[in-house]
């Protein structure tokens, strides 16, 4: 090999060497940039996850507050229908009353 030959070579090897270390470095910023992006996503999907628990525990609040409405409305409805029965039943007493007041006044006069 002659001595330009060399030299062709060696600048080869050293223009190689320092693209290697130009792509060495910007895969490294590349891969710093990744892991702060993968922790990123992994701190957010743990926020969803605890939003999605969270959300969970009120869903089964609310159902169960839903099912506690359900049952009181069952309730209020069973009340007002033994009101509307009791009120039907004044109301038959308090007309079998005044017919009777009517014929005792009728048998006193």
């Amino acid at each position: 090999m002659t001595p330009d030959e060399l030299d062709r070579a060696i600048e080869f090897i050293l223009k190689n060497q320092a693209r290697f270390e130009e792509n060495q470095a910007r895969f490294d910023q590349n891969q710093a940039r990744f892991d702060l992006r993968m922790d990123r996503l992994a701190e957010s999907q743990d926020r969803a996850a605890s939003q999605l628990a969270d959300l969970a525990s009120k869903t089964d609040s609310l159902i169960s507050t839903t099912t506690d409405l359900v049952g009181v409305s069952r309730h209020l409805l069973k009340t007002q229908n033994e009101l509307v029965e009791s009120h039907r039943l004044i109301t038959e007493l308090v007309v079998h009353q005044s017919r009777r007041l009517d014929r005792l006044e009728d048998q006193t006069s």
